[in-house]
């Protein structure tokens, strides 16, 4: 009976050993990496392996998990814009790079004075950062280098220099009024001289906006 016993416990560690071994290639095949994080865990705190082996097996594993949370989080909930030309100067410059918020069109309301990412209206294929500035069904028009919502002078001041003045063009001239449709967004670039925007070409449909710009990462001022 004793003997029956020995037998039984010596059987168990080769067990464990099994089942994460099991597990790490199943995380292999399946790509998923939850089974290598359990089995990791169980292989730190249920097996008898040498600890450098251990480690070995460890670093691997933790670097795909981490690549893959980022590869989530990249897909469902954030994505990197890089900053190309100087139309949002000097709030961002060429080259900077910015992390964003995707946005969900049920769940997100944007407000003004939002650095959005959305595609172009005039080229899909083109992803343009700007300001929100106009919000659906409000009254927009210029007048002195100022921009009027609702007939008051909009304050600007928290990200342009005193001295910045906003003129018309083809879409949106001075002292010409405007309303935004519903579900569209009148939109300009920071660098007012510099800035080809909603006074070109016209509002952003809500279908056409990517992201909200959460912070910049890289290249800041």
């Amino acid at each position: 009976m004793d003997t029956k016993q020995q037998s039984g416990s010596n059987f168990v560690p080769y067990l464990k050993s099994a089942v994460v071994i099991l597990l790490f290639i199943l995380s292999f095949i399946l790509k998923f990496p939850l089974f290598g994080f359990i089995a990791v865990i169980l292989m730190w705190f249920l097996t008898k392996w040498p600890k450098w082996l251990k480690i070995i097996l460890t670093i691997p594993t933790l670097i795909v998990i981490i690549g893959s949370l980022f590869v989530v989080s990249y897909l469902l909930f954030t994505r990197p814009f890089k900053v190309s030309g100087d139309a949002m100067s000097p709030t961002y410059k060429n080259g900077t790079y910015l992390a964003t918020k995707l946005y969900l069109q049920k769940k997100d309301t944007l407000q003004r004075g939002d650095i959005i990412i959305f595609k172009s209206p005039q080229n899909p294929n083109q992803d343009l950062i700007k300001r929100v500035i106009g919000l659906p069904g409000e009254p927009v028009f210029l007048q002195n280098g100022a921009v009027y919502i609702n007939g008051q002078s909009l304050d600007e001041s928290k990200y342009l220099s005193s001295d910045t003045k906003t003129t018309g063009s083809t879409f949106l001239s001075d002292g010409q009024t405007i309303t935004v449709p519903y579900k569209q967004y009148l939109v300009l670039g920071d660098n007012r001289l510099h800035s080809t925007d909603s006074r070109q070409w016209g509002f952003v449909p809500e279908a056409n906006l990517i992201s909200k710009v959460s912070f910049c990462y890289w290249n800041c001022k």
